[in-house]
């Protein structure tokens, strides 16, 4: 008589909340991407999310809502995370994981408007001609936030009984 082979087999549920971690993970370690170009009269320079977020003594101060942008992904993936592991149960986690996921992709997209540029002449100088443009790190970091919590989402309201 042949042995039965056990089967293993990944939930549906794990599977989603497994690529909703993955995807806020990727977004986390975005923030050493770079960020934004900001270009003020002849100078200009590129500057990663961890230079917008603490600020760079030249350049940028400290930005609460960029460092706020960056507390919900955490947050939202601590979540997803104790979710993956069985610690916490329940639709009302799912939905708070997904609309912490959902609230720093959003943010995400408002790196280079809610940097705070040093409070002498160059703050002057960028608001009369400078510009401030948004580059790859914080675009990808917004797509994966909120794919990974629209997965949750969709899940969390359609995939359970």
């Amino acid at each position: 008589m042949a042995k039965k082979s056990k089967k293993v087999s990944i939930g549906v549920d794990k599977l989603i909340y497994g690529c909703a971690a993955v995807l806020g993970l990727v977004a986390l370690f975005l923030i050493f991407a770079p960020a934004a170009h900001m270009e003020y009269g002849l100078l200009g320079g590129t500057f990663s999310g961890t230079e917008l977020v603490f600020g760079l003594e030249d350049s940028f101060v400290f930005s609460f809502m960029n460092f706020l942008t960056y507390l919900l992904l955490v947050a939202g993936l601590v979540l997803v995370v104790l979710r993956l592991c069985g610690v916490v149960k329940g639709k009302l986690f799912d939905l708070l994981a997904a609309c912490l996921l959902i609230a720093a992709g959003v943010l995400f997209f408002l790196v280079a408007t809610l940097s705070v540029p040093v409070k002498d002449s160059l703050t002057a100088t960028v608001k009369a001609n400078g510009t401030i443009n948004l580059l790859v790190g914080p675009i990808l970091a917004g797509i994966f936030s909120l794919l990974g919590g629209a997965a949750v989402l969709c899940y969390s309201l359609l995939g359970r009984k």
